[in-house]
C-alpha cells in the first residue's frame, strides 16, 4: 500500500455509555476512495467525526500525512480537509455564490479580500456541481437536491487533499446522484483528491469507490477492496437478509434475494378481470398461487429495462446466473431467416449450459405455467418482441388493418388487456420471474401508424410489468439504477 495520508490507530468513541466505535484501525492512501457502509447506529457517522476532528477520540489516534490531528489548528485542518455533512442547511439567508466563497476562508489571512484566483477556483467548483446557474438564488430558496450540491461545492472551493462525505446523494435525483459520484470519481483520479464517503447504498458504493469499509457495532467487520468486502456472507452477517450479490462491468451487484414466505398482503397488484385471448384463458389465482393445502408462495419479480445496447440482458443474466435456482431462459423472439438462427444462436452459447432454453415468441403465459416451479428462475428476454409479435399477427407487416383508427384503438386495447393479465400472472407463479423489456423512446422508431401504435403497446405494457413486480431497474451504458 502506498504511504498512507490518513492513519486511524485504535479510534474509540462512546455516547455516555453507549460504545459507538471500539478499537478502529485503517489506513487510507492519497487519491484512494473510501465508502464507509454499514447498519444504522454501526458508527459510521461517529468515524467521520473522529476524522474531521468534530469528536475528539476517547482513546486512539487519527495521523493526517503523519501528524496527529489535534496538533493542527482549525485553520491548517481546514485547509486539508473538507466536510460535507448529513445536514446541510445555512442558518443566514446568503446567496449561493457566497456560500461557495467562505470556501476560500482557510486560505485568507484576516480582512484579505479574495483574489481572482480564490473567484476562478470558486467558479469552477460550482461548474463542477452545475450549481453556477444558482448563483445568485438565496440558499434559503433551494431544494434539499440543489443546497446538497452547493455545499459539496463550498467543500470543493477548500481545495483540500481529504473529502469526507456523510450520505452525500441522499437528497439527490437519479441524474444528479450518478453526476456527483462521478465527479468524485474523476477529482480521485486524475486531481489525486482522498475521499471518504459514508453510504447507505451499497451498489453506488461498488460502482464508484475502490475501497470498502464495512462496520457493526463499531467495530469493523470488513476493510479492503470492494469486491472483496461486499460479499454474500459479509453482507448477511451486518444487515441481516440474504441477498444475491452478481457481477457488474466487474463490480459486485447486491440484489436482496425474494423472502418466499412472506404474506401475501405486502404487495400491491395491477387491476385485473378474467381477460382472454385467443381462447386462452389467463389464470386469475391468488397471490399465493394454487387453492388449498397444497398452495405455493408466489416467487419474486424483477423488472429490468433500458435502451438499446444498455446491458439490461447482461443485466439480467447475471442475476440469473447468481441466483442459485435452475434457470429456464424463455426466448421470445421468432427464428425467421438463417441470420438470425446465427444470431440467436450466438447468443445461446454465451449462457451457462445447464440452462434451459425454451423458444415461445407468443404464449408467453403457458410457459410462465408450465415452468414455474420454487426452484427456478426464468428469464425473459424480451417482452418487446412477444408484444411485437402479437402486434404484427394482428395488424399485418405493413399495417394494413390500423389504417381504421377505431380497429387500432381496439387492437391496442385488447393487446394491453394481455400484457396486464400476463402481468398479473408474473405474481402468481412460485418461480422467481426477471423480465427483460426495451424502453422505447418517441425517436427509435419510424413516425407511421404501426410504430406509434407500437410505442404506446410498449410503453404501457412496461407500466404494467413495472407495477406488477417486486423491482425495478433502469440500465444506463451498462449501470442499473433501481427505481422500485
Amino acid at each position: 500500500m502506498a504511504e498512507a495520508l490518513l492513519d486511524i490507530h485504535g479510534v474509540t468513541y462512546s455516547y455516555n455509555a453507549a460504545p459507538a466505535l471500539a478499537g478502529v484501525t485503517l489506513r487510507v492512501a492519497p487519491g484512494e476512495m473510501l465508502a464507509i457502509a454499514g447498519p444504522n447506529g454501526s458508527g459510521k457517522s461517529t468515524l467521520l467525526r473522529c476524522i474531521s476532528r468534530a469528536l475528539r477520540p476517547q482513546a486512539g489516534t487519527v495521523l493526517l500525512a503523519g501528524r496527529n490531528m489535534l496538533t493542527y489548528t482549525a485553520r491548517e485542518v481546514a485547509q486539508r480537509l473538507a466536510v460535507v455533512p448529513q445536514e446541510t442547511g445555512v442558518d443566514f439567508d446568503f446567496s449561493v455564490a457566497e456560500v461557495v466563497l467562505m470556501g476560500r476562508q482557510p486560505h485568507l489571512r484576516a480582512f484579505q479580500r479574495e483574489s481572482d484566483r480564490d473567484l476562478e477556483i470558486v467558479h469552477r467548483a460550482m461548474e463542477l456541481t452545475a450549481t453556477l446557474h444558482l448563483a445568485d438564488r438565496p440558499v434559503s430558496t433551494l431544494s434539499g437536491g440543489e443546497c446538497q450540491r452547493v455545499v459539496i461545492a463550498r467543500a470543493l472551493a477548500q481545495e483540500p487533499q481529504v473529502l469526507l462525505l456523510d450520505e452525500p446523494t441522499s437528497h439527490l435525483d437519479l441524474t444528479y446522484e450518478v453526476e456527483i459520484l462521478g465527479l468524485l470519481e474523476r477529482l480521485s483520479l486524475e486531481q489525486g483528491l482522498t475521499i471518504i464517503a459514508v453510504l447507505h447504498d451499497l451498489n453506488l458504493a461498488a460502482q464508484y469507490f475502490t475501497k470498502c469499509l464495512l462496520l457493526a457495532q463499531g467495530r469493523i467487520v470488513a476493510l479492503g477492496p470492494v469486491a472483496e468486502v461486499l460479499t454474500g456472507p459479509n453482507i448477511r452477517q451486518v444487515y441481516g437478509c440474504n441477498v444475491i450479490v452478481s457481477r457488474l462491468q466487474g463490480r459486485p451487484f447486491i440484489t436482496v434475494a425474494a423472502d418466499r414466505g412472506r404474506a401475501a398482503a405486502g404487495r400491491s397488484r395491477p387491476p385485473s378481470g378474467g381477460e382472454r385471448i385467443g381462447g386462452r384463458p389467463l389464470s386469475r389465482r391468488g397471490r399465493r398461487g394454487r387453492k388449498g393445502p397444497t398452495a405455493q408462495p408466489a416467487g419474486k419479480v424483477i423488472f429490468v429495462t433500458g435502451g438499446a445496447r444498455s446491458g439490461k440482458s447482461t443485466f439480467a443474466e447475471g442475476y440469473a446466473r447468481d441466483s442459485g435456482k435452475k434457470v429456464v431462459y424463455i426466448a421470445t423472439s421468432p427464428v425467421v431467416d438463417e441470420e438470425t438462427r446465427r444470431r440467436i444462436a450466438a447468443h445461446r452459447r454465451r449462457r451457462p449450459a445447464d440452462w434451459e432454453t425454451v423458444e415461445e415468441p407468443f404464449r408467453l403465459e403457458e410457459a410462465l405455467r408450465r415452468y414455474g416451479s420454487p426452484d427456478r428462475l426464468l428469464l425473459v428476454d424480451c417482452l418487446t418482441l412477444w408484444l411485437t409479435n402479437h402486434l404484427l399477427e394482428r395488424a399485418g407487416l405493413d399495417g394494413e388493418a390500423l389504417a381504421d383508427a377505431a380497429r387500432a384503438e381496439s387492437i391496442l386495447a385488447e393487446l394491453l388487456a394481455y400484457a396486464q393479465a400476463t402481468a398479473a400472472l408474473t405474481r402468481e407463479v412460485a418461480a422467481d420471474v426477471v423480465l427483460v423489456s426495451n424502453e422505447v423512446g418517441l425517436g427509435l422508431v419510424p413516425d407511421n401508424p404501426l410504430s406509434r401504435l407500437f410505442r404506446d403497446l410498449v410503453g404501457k405494457s412496461n407500466q404494467c410489468f413495472a407495477a406488477a413486480a417486486d423491482e425495478v431497474y433502469v440500465l444506463f451504458s451498462g449501470l442499473p439504477l433501481r427505481l422500485k
